[in-house]
């Protein structure tokens, strides 16, 4: 249905999360991301970025600035997730010199 997979996950996650009332789920978004400032890990930063596409998605008809600022924070935390796995990965550290 979607190109981007983090998209089509976060389109199955809101028809799941629909009986949940938006301040549940933005307070569990908010949890996620005091937990990453303890431990960044990648999973924690696309699990934050799936709660801001999820808000987003839900607030669209009703608020369509704040849904706006939720998937530019889905976006960020997409980025943050991203530089958390190349830092990760020996593919793409610098070759060491001997």
């Amino acid at each position: 249905m979607f190109r981007d997979p983090l998209v089509q996950k976060a389109w199955e996650m809101r028809e799941q999360a629909e009986c949940f009332p938006i301040e549940v789920i933005l307070k569990a978004t908010f949890w996620l991301e005091e937990r990453y400032q303890q431990t960044p890990e990648a999973q924690t930063a696309i699990a934050i970025a799936l709660q801001y596409m999820v808000l987003a998605m839900r607030r669209a008809h009703t608020s369509p600035m704040l849904a706006r600022e939720y998937l530019a924070r889905a976006l960020l935390w997409r980025d943050d997730a991203a530089r958390c796995l190349t830092k990760r990965s020996p593919a793409v550290a610098p070759p060491q010199s001997h």
